[in-house]
């Protein structure tokens, strides 16, 4: 489902990047009109359950690069405003264990 921005336009869903160099993990995602932020949420791959689901509020920032030895996590995101979230993103995941 999308949400209708106050401007009447869809808020459409991101699409999602997962790329590694080395160790280094970067989660980026595409930019969506009339979003107040994102919404980045990831889990433990590849066994993630509802409850397992972590979430961080991004702000308008739509990349964020980390360490990520040892780590495989999913990663998702849902663009928001004041109206509510879009739809998931595609899911991505990494695995540097």
């Amino acid at each position: 489902m999308n949400v209708i921005a106050s401007s009447g336009v869809l808020l459409e869903a991101p699409q999602i990047k997962i790329t590694t160099q080395g160790n280094m993990v970067t989660v980026s995602w595409s930019e969506i009109a009339n979003t107040d932020g994102y919404k980045l949420f990831y889990c433990n791959y590849p066994n993630c359950s509802p409850a397992d689901i972590g979430e961080i509020d991004m702000g308008n920032q739509r990349e964020i690069t980390f360490d990520g030895k040892g780590f495989a996590f999913y990663g998702a995101v849902k663009a928001y405003n004041s109206n509510g979230l879009s739809d998931w993103s595609n899911v991505e995941f990494f695995n540097l264990r």
